[in-house]
């Protein structure tokens, strides 16, 4: 017999899962650094992307003021479009708002990213 609350069990164990392995990004890049490695737009992206999954804000911004310190953003716009993307889903939209207003050349993945964020 199928049961009518099985959706309910999937979303969540996905979001169990989903936050389980947000937390173990965090946990690979500390060690990362502990091997004296430097992080690149990529590995700030992932960061950003597991922020985003879990919706450690505090974190995002942490990570945003690393990235700001670093000089990373004003040449990667990959890493502007994850900002947008995880202020929106971290739900500061307001946030999201100014990383987006502050892009020079926005692609069509920021403007996707802000609209869906909007929405």
């Amino acid at each position: 017999m199928f049961r009518q609350d099985i959706g309910e069990e999937v979303k969540t164990h996905r979001s169990s899962l989903r936050l389980n392995q947000g937390h173990e990004v965090f946990n690979l890049f500390e060690r990362m650094r502990k091997d004296s490695l430097s992080p690149d737009g990529v590995t700030f992206t992932c960061l950003l992307n597991a922020c985003s999954s879990i919706g450690a804000l505090d974190k995002g911004k942490e990570i945003h003021d690393e990235i700001v310190h670093r000089g990373l953003l004003e040449r990667n716009i990959m890493l502007g479009n994850a900002l947008v993307d995880m202020y929106a889903k971290c739900g500061s939209m307001e946030d999201s708002c100014v990383m987006f207003n502050k892009m020079s050349h926005p692609d069509t993945i920021t403007w996707n990213t802000i609209i869906d964020g909007l929405t």
